[in-house]
């Protein structure tokens, strides 16, 4: 079991109910609009970057008769979200408030995640090019487990060999 970036970027998108084209890794191209297209189709999206990943704990685990140990380790991933233009400082605003939802919360426990913490929203708006553009930015500290599987091959039997000096 690992972190998926995707599972989070679904939730975000559900709970803000924007399409999933409004929603997308900083890594992935943004959609390009036509120039006819409605401005209010064209008004914001967010991003999201998976950044840190911090081990918090580990447990060992053996299992003789399916001889395999499980290594389970308890995670912290931060995550930058960033929502560009209309309202972005607001969108971001709205969502930390609905992440602290059932329907959220519900959504991140399927997932075998939760947000335990976030930073404060910083507001990056300024003059970008030949523009005003508006921009926020914040921080989720997403919980999550990481497991490792791994078959231990038996020794059923041993060659020992002595030497004599």
């Amino acid at each position: 079991m690992q972190f998926k970036p995707e599972a989070l970027k679904q939730v975000i998108a559900k709970v803000l109910q924007l399409p999933d084209d409004r929603v997308f890794f900083a890594y992935q191209p943004a959609k390009v609009y036509a120039e006819d297209e409605d401005e209010e189709e064209k008004e914001f999206f967010v991003t999201l970057n998976p950044i840190t990943s911090v081990t918090l704990g580990t447990a060992y685990h053996f299992d003789g008769k399916k001889e395999q140990e499980v290594i389970t380790q308890t995670k912290e991933t931060t995550v930058s979200v960033n929502a560009y233009g209309t309202n972005a400082n607001d969108l971001l605003q709205k969502l930390l408030g609905v992440l602290k939802t059932s329907l959220a919360v519900q959504s991140l426990n399927e997932a075998g995640m939760a947000i335990p913490r976030t930073s404060a929203i910083r507001n990056l708006s300024g003059v970008m090019g030949a523009g005003y553009e508006e921009r926020a930015q914040v921080d989720l500290i997403v919980s999550h487990p990481y497991r490792l599987t791994t078959s231990l091959m038996r020794a059923d039997s041993v060659e020992i060999s002595v030497i004599k000096d």
